[in-house]
């Protein structure tokens, strides 16, 4: 639990502070060699690479828990029920964590998207290739 913790908040503060340092520098202003251009679709391939990575997570877990997880409930153990019912409790409850976290990942991928697009549009326009 507490390494789970950890990690999440790693993750988040490491996600907060790339993200926030991106935002703050929003300059749609790129240079000839397109560096804006290139940093913003390495942080969105790096966003996407983390999210594709809950995503299948979580479908796993789906998966398992639909068509797997009835094997293990035994109703003549019921002192191992008990436990058995506070662990799965704290699966779903990291489990909903993961979705909320690929939401929040999905949401950011979209806004350096339309960041990256907008320099690009800017550097057409800049360059005389628009009317």
């Amino acid at each position: 639990m507490i390494l789970r913790i950890g990690i999440l908040e790693d993750f988040g503060v490491a996600e907060r502070s790339v993200f926030e340092e991106n935002m703050e520098q929003a300059s749609l202003v790129d240079d000839v060699g397109l560096s804006r251009t290139r940093e913003l679709t390495w942080t969105t391939e790096l966003l996407r690479l983390l999210r594709d990575a809950l995503v299948r997570s979580i479908e796993s877990w789906e998966s398992f828990d639909d068509g797997e997880l009835q094997y293990f409930h035994d109703e003549e153990q019921q002192t191992l029920r008990k436990s058995w019912d506070m662990y799965l409790a704290e699966i779903e409850k990291d489990m909903s964590e993961l979705r909320s976290l690929r939401r929040i990942l999905q949401q950011k991928i979209e806004t350096f998207d339309n960041m990256k697009d907008g320099v690009r549009e800017l550097r057409i326009s800049d360059s005389g290739l628009c009317d």
